[in-house]
Formats: structure tokens, C-alpha cells, sequence
């Protein structure tokens, strides 16, 4: 209807007032402003295209039905057409890393792995939503947009491999907020500080994260577990903390105790390093510590029990 309004009034052709709609210009908004659908994001994936008996390069693409471009130069684009296709159209987006275009991709979707590095969004199941959740405690004071970046980096060292360490790096500079923000690079795998101010639209998919201007940044999230710390120990593996977590390996331990208390509460036991790949885990309860395996020297961090809390010992 509205492809038949514009073509009314301009006197164009449907198909290119369709094209015009299709590359509306939006406006920039933060993650937490979101459109109609509620979005996850996947690192290093893409949504299989199955052409199924179509044929030509729009076979597999989100086009028909009015649409004839599946393909777009921004992510709020992308999404904005998504969500103006009909119900059910449309799988999901894929960060196409040749062409540099955000492309719609019919369903159902089959997530896979992409060894250039690009990324997908797909409409979060509701356990993907609860995952998301967590992550917006742990995001307090900073506002998160997808598909953006600052730029010009920042400081001498710039490059951090968690974001936790990001965030420090930035508290702590001289002056503090003397950088823009933070931009995650997928390519480099390394979240980075940044000059710039205005989050630009990113062609390889990044991510940035922008201090709120109530300074609630300049506060660290404050640990309301106080942790023990068993040398030695692993907690006997059942299962991974997956109910309502986005990911339960972390590379630092900052992070795997600030999911650790943003999650439900009672769900998780405690935290295991895994030596082996130097990833700090979330395991289920209740808590069973067995020996780490010989030459391992795997290490474990659990609440404190009152007994445990009378005990002078490390707990980092």
C-alpha cells in the first residue's frame, strides 16, 4: 500500500517507489530503542540460503510480494525492512562480508559457521531474550548500538579481549571520558577504545558502546557475592549455566562473576577454570567439587559459605 501511494504521488513506477521505501533513511538509535522485532546477534555466523527451486542471485533473499531489495548498505535498514515484510517472510540478516550489504534471508534459518568472520541477526527465542536480559545489567551505564562505530582509536594501548577490560581501560583514562567510547571489531576480534563521538553506520558489522551522560559509567557494577576461591578444584560438570544466559565461557573472571550475579538467582553453582582453553565457566548446581585432573590445576570460585567467610584466604 504505501509502495502504491508513493508511486501516486511522484508518479513512479511500483518498483521504484518500492526501492525508495526500501532505503528510507532511519534515524540512529541505540540497542535498548529497538523496532518491531527484538533482535540477536550472532559473531562469526551466517543464515544458510537455500535457493530451493529458485533461481538467479535473488534466489534465497527476502524479495516478492511487493519487495524487490533484500540487500542494504546499513543494519537499521535492514531491520526496518524486515520488520515491514509480511509475518514469517523473512529468517533473519546476514552481514555479507564481500559486498558489504546487510542482507534478508527467507527462513526457516539454519545458522552456520563463517570462516570470514561475518555476522547474522535473527528474532531472539525466548531463551535467546532471557540471555539478553542479563546482558543489559551488566551494560549499566553505557548505551549499546549494533551495526555502528567511533572513529579513530584511542590512547596508546587501545585494543583489549574482553570488554570488561575495555570498560577499566576507560574509567581509567587521563582524563577519564577522555575517549569517545568503545567499538568491538569482529574482524580483529578485539574491543577497542575510540575517539570518535557519533556512531557511524559500520560496513563490517561492529558493534559500539557509548557512555550514558549521567556518568553512570564511571561506576563499577559493585559484586554483591562474596566469592571463595578452591585451588585444585573443579565442580563436577552436570551441565553449563544455558537457562537464561546469552553464554556461560568467559576469558575473564570479572565477567564470569558479573553474569554469575545478573543471572537468575540459584540457577548457577559457581565458576570453573578451564585450563586447557583458559576459559572461565558458569556450571550448574548444586556444587560438587572433585579434584582437578593431573596437571590441570584448575581452580573454582563458589558463594562463601558463613563457615568459608571466617577463613582468611584469596578470593580472587
Amino acid at each position: 500500500m504505501k509502495s502504491f501511494v508513493v508511486s501516486l504521488l511522484l508518479g513512479l513506477s511500483l518498483q521504484d517507489s518500492t526501492k525508495i521505501l526500501d532505503h528510507v533513511t532511519v534515524r540512529k538509535r541505540a540497542e535498548h530503542e529497538v523496532f518491531g522485532t527484538n533482535w540477536c546477534r550472532h559473531e562469526k555466523t551466517s543464515i544458510h540460503i537455500n535457493k530451493g527451486a529458485g533461481t538467479g542471485p535473488e534466489a534465497g533473499y527476502c524479495v516478492g510480494n511487493g519487495f524487490v531489495h533484500a540487500k542494504f548498505k546499513t543494519l537499521d535498514e535492514a531491520k526496518e525492512a524486515f520488520d515491514r515484510r509480511p509475518e514469517g517472510t523473512c529468517g533473519g540478516i546476514t552481514l555479507e562480508i564481500r559486498s558489504k550489504l546487510y542482507s534478508l534471508i527467507k527462513g526457516p534459518v539454519v545458522l552456520q559457521h563463517s570462516d570470514i568472520k561475518e555476522v547474522s541477526w535473527t528474532p531472539c527465542t525466548k531463551a535467546e531474550q532471557e540471555g539478553k536480559d542479563v546482558e543489559k545489567k551488566l551494560n549499566v551505564g553505557w548505551d549499546v548500538y549494533d551495526g555502528r562505530y567511533l572513529g579513530g582509536y584511542c590512547t596508546s594501548k587501545y585494543a583489549y579481549n574482553t570488554l570488561d577490560e575495555a570498560k577499566a581501560a576507560y574509567r581509567h583514562t587521563n582524563p577519564p571520558g577522555k575517549c569517545g567510547g568503545i567499538t568491538y571489531e569482529n574482524l580483529s576480534g578485539k574491543y577497542t577504545l575510540r575517539l570518535g563521538r557519533d556512531p557511524q553506520d559500520s560496513p563490517s558489522g561492529e558493534i559500539t558502546w557509548y557512555p550514558k551522560r549521567d556518568g553512570s559509567w564511571k561506576v563499577e557494577a559493585a559484586g554483591s557475592v562474596e566469592w571463595f576461591r578452591h585451588e585444585n578444584k573443579k565442580i563436577r560438570l552436570g551441565k553449563y549455566c544455558e537457562k537464561g544466559f546469552s553464554k556461560y565461557r568467559f576469558r575473564s573472571l570479572e565477567e564470569a562473576k558479573q553474569a554469575f550475579e545478573a543471572g537468575p538467582a540459584g540457577y548457577c553453582g559457581g565458576i570453573t577454570l578451564e585450563t586447557k582453553r583458559r576459559r572461565y565457566t558458569l556450571r550448574r548446581g548444586p556444587v560438587i567439587l572433585d579434584e582437578s585432573e593431573p596437571g590441570a590445576k584448575q581452580v573454582s570460585w563458589t558463594p562463601s559459605t558463613e563457615a568459608e567467610k571466617s577463613i582468611s584466604r584469596p578470593r580472587r
